[in-house]
């Protein structure tokens, strides 16, 4: 069996309700090439919540073992990643 054709059989079909509004902007999305279709869109959105709410657990456990950044710290990351300008 292709990777395609395993990765189509373990989709789950689902129903969700959104804003009239928010499908308006995905099927503009869809029908300007953006995405393939609305479910890849959704698909690709949904993946990108989850792996935000991964990093935050990870970061919530990590402060809960050693704390968070001191103001230090923070001013450091903000240099080395040129939010300081």
């Amino acid at each position: 069996m292709s990777s395609t054709a395993y990765d189509e059989l373990m989709k789950i079909p689902r129903t969700v309700s959104v804003p009239e509004e928010t499908w308006a902007m995905v099927d503009a999305a869809v029908q300007r090439g953006e995405a393939p279709s609305v479910s890849a869109f959704v698909a690709d959105a949904l993946a990108s919540a989850t792996e935000a709410l991964t990093l935050r657990g990870f970061l919530d456990e990590w402060f809960a073992d050693i704390g968070p950044p001191t103001a230090s710290e923070i001013a450091w990351a903000d240099k080395v990643l040129g939010f300081d300008d």
